[in-house]
């Protein structure tokens, strides 16, 4: 059974061979490697094509920079494998992962998706990180309902979901991905995964939970707080009006509340978001208001219960509820709050 592995490419060349490594040294070797260069100004593509010349199984494909979501797509529209697997090109993989993930196929052919768990990697330190809140194995169709379902955008705690929205470290069936790539919006940066992989995940008919193999995911960034994103709040309306239109025309309105819970944490972390930009309290204050004023954000906060959530973000969620009450001071020590965090977290 061939596997179409695609890499996104650009700007990585500190961390590309770890990745390409990982993937050519695979246990499972019939792989159709595919690497899209989206316009790397490093010495990523040269990387690349060394690794072609070496490997019959790897093409190279450059294209003009779009973002991450118009490269995979690219490389999507190349595979010829029955199943997909995505993989970023900073991070890695066990050198079993793909034969694990095959096995499952091979108990219950034509399975849509077998998914494994993550390691995070930070500079000094590792941790496991659970993709899935679930006990490992198959489950079909019923099951996926009863007991996925349930829990699988938001199981009530922070932006906590049942499976983690991530492309990556998933072996999908392709015939899936290509049925609902007509959900990706290029437009969107922030939570492009989501994007494709809520309508993927509804469709699912059969899927698999695996252990003891590994998806390793690189932070390399200078912050896990990330830096400012100033058309956060444009993208993430961009992102969920696509959402609640996927529910409706899968007929999966019953996860509704779920989305919207997860809706309401995306609000929280633009509040945070803008504690990050350079503007000054009162223009903060007036985008805290615009939050509030967003399609779904009244209708997030009367549907969900947030009482699991820290203090912090009932803090937030109070200030979105109640904009006529922000005070100065209460931006002022929450910047002075999310400042420190930043400068501790130094990878």
């Amino acid at each position: 059974m061939l596997v179409s592995v695609i890499i996104p490419v650009y700007n990585v060349e500190e961390f590309l061979r770890c990745s390409l490594d990982s993937i050519i040294n695979q246990t499972y070797e019939e792989l159709e490697i595919i690497i899209v260069n989206d316009g790397s100004t490093d010495d990523s593509l040269s990387i690349c094509k060394e690794y072609e010349k070496d490997d019959t199984r790897i093409t190279v494909y450059s294209k003009e920079n779009g973002g991450l979501m118009s490269a995979w797509l690219y490389g999507l529209s190349k595979a010829k494998g029955e199943y997909v697997y995505f993989i970023d090109s900073d991070d890695w993989v066990d050198n079993n992962n793909i034969e694990v993930m095959v096995k499952e196929v091979i108990k219950k052919p034509q399975i849509d998706m077998v998914v494994c768990n993550c390691i995070r990697e930070y500079k000094n330190n590792s941790e496991f990180y659970p993709m899935y809140n679930y006990s490992s194995g198959i489950y079909e169709y019923d099951d996926i309902k009863n007991k996925i379902y349930p829990s699988i955008i938001n199981n009530g705690n922070f932006q906590t979901r049942g499976i983690q929205v991530n492309r990556w470290g998933k072996l999908i069936r392709k015939e899936i991905l290509d049925s609902n790539i007509k959900y990706c919006d290029k437009r969107i940066s922030y939570g492009e995964d989501f994007n494709i992989m809520l309508p993927v995940f509804l469709d699912c008919k059969t899927l698999s939970f695996v252990e003891n193999t590994y998806y390793h995911y690189r932070l390399n960034g200078g912050s896990i707080l990330g830096a400012y994103n100033r058309k956060m709040l444009e993208q993430i309306e961009i992102l969920y009006n696509i959402l609640f239109q996927i529910l409706t025309d899968m007929q999966c309105e019953f996860l509704k509340e779920q989305l919207l819970a997860d809706y309401l944490s995306s609000m929280v972390l633009c509040v945070k978001n803008e504690l990050k930009s350079t503007k000054k309290i009162y223009d903060i204050s007036q985008v805290v208001k615009k939050i509030r004023n967003a399609t779904y954000t009244l209708e997030a906060l009367n549907k969900t219960d947030y009482s699991r959530y820290s203090l912090v973000n009932k803090s937030i969620i109070s200030m979105i509820s109640k904009p006529k009450r922000i005070e100065k001071l209460q931006l002022v020590l929450f910047r002075k709050f999310f400042y420190l965090k930043m400068k501790k977290i130094s990878y």
